[in-house]
């Protein structure tokens, strides 16, 4: 769908509501720095609010909703909340008593009643969800603020988290580039954001991976008779061997950097410390270019 469709449906359903608040929030978490954007239009208000260090990002866009809910005056009850986070507005619509929702519940002002949460497509020029989002981009480089008391779930989260990143335990053979972050937001499109980001974690719809969930008779390629996994699909697969050469080889010798699983999904940050957005590009080509999905 159009940007400009989505926005008209985003104009009839706010419409539809008007005697609602209307409250635009987002998250961004960027080498483990948190933030959260709040914006309401209605008010002309904006917060950028920086968030404790290892906040998970499910955590960062709770805690986003959480506090635009604290900014409500006293003379609005009612209250429509858009989150481009749709595992969020899941979680929170299907599930009345999900464990996060006693901290919506024990911080939101009593004389809030009524809240509708909907989600918007992130990334999307959608104006209310591109404020929050460059409010929570923004957020980051401000320092941490104690604007919310201490919460057990947020802080088994970020818990969790230091400890997952601390852990003295490799990554699995395959996944060590996952240990190096990237920012999704410099994709050109969601388009390229979802490919790359099922690249990156390894849930292609290649024979390998659709054999194990009961989808395909047989995990083999079919040209070549092995198992078609990301590994074989991106560095040996005879179909793509053209592509494979002026694409993605040639990208690699531009930067000087080994032609490997790693170096690749990592886009060549594994080797020289920081993304190079021309292999970033060249994956993304590659993809395309075989027509494969």
């Amino acid at each position: 769908m159009s940007t400009s469709a989505l926005i008209a449906l985003l104009s009839i359903f706010l419409s539809d509501r008007a005697d609602y608040l209307v409250l635009s929030t987002d998250a961004s978490v960027f080498e483990e720095k948190a933030g959260a954007g709040i914006f309401i239009p209605a008010l002309d208000t904006c917060f950028p609010v920086r968030l404790p260090d290892y906040t998970p990002i499910f955590e960062a866009e709770l805690l986003a909703v959480t506090l635009g809910l604290m900014r409500v005056p006293p003379s609005h009850s009612r209250v429509i909340i858009l989150t481009d986070c749709l595992s969020l507005v899941t979680s929170l619509t299907s599930h009345s008593q999900h464990p996060l929702a006693c901290v919506i519940n024990a911080l939101s002002p009593p004389h809030v009643r009524c809240i509708i949460l909907s989600w918007v497509p992130g990334h999307r020029a959608i104006p209310y969800n591109e404020t929050a989002d460059e409010l929570a981009w923004m957020s980051l480089s401000s320092p941490i603020l104690p604007v919310l008391p201490p919460l057990p779930a947020i802080l088994r989260a970020r818990f969790r988290r230091l400890q997952h990143l601390t852990s003295i335990n490799r990554p699995r053979a395959g996944y060590e580039h996952l240990a190096l972050p990237w920012r999704p937001q410099s994709c050109s499109s969601r388009r390229k954001e979802v490919w790359l980001t099922r690249l990156r974690c390894l849930a292609m719809p290649l024979n390998f991976y659709l054999h194990r969930c009961g989808r395909r008779d047989s995990p083999l390629c079919s040209l070549c008779g092995v198992n078609e996994t990301v590994h074989h699909f991106l560095l040996e697969c005879r179909l793509y061997s053209i592509w494979r050469s002026t694409v993605l080889e040639a990208s690699c010798r531009r930067h000087g950097i080994p032609f490997t699983l790693a170096s690749i999904l990592s886009f060549g940050k594994l080797h020289l410390g920081h993304r190079v957005s021309d292999i970033e590009t060249a994956l993304y080509h590659f993809l395309m270019a075989t027509a494969r999905f």
